[in-house]
């Protein structure tokens, strides 16, 4: 008999953030900004590297590299 927490996925903790809802705390330009996750502040950036976000938006996570958030 299988115990159920070997049958649970781990997930990566990186990639568990891709889908969370995250609020902008310094204004996401071309260059970059940050994002509040979980009480912690990340570097982040904008999908398309036109687009800018203000202080306080909420963004979604669409991928992770290195130790910033890509964000939509």
């Amino acid at each position: 008999m299988a115990l159920p927490f070997l049958r649970r996925k781990s997930k990566d903790p990186l990639t568990a953030v891709v889908g969370a809802d995250v609020v902008v705390v310094d204004p996401i330009c071309p260059g970059g900004g940050t994002v509040s996750y979980r009480g912690a502040e990340w570097a982040a950036r904008a999908v398309d590297a036109s687009a800018t976000y203000p202080v306080g938006a909420h963004v979604t996570v669409v991928a992770v590299e290195g130790a910033k958030l890509i964000c939509r």
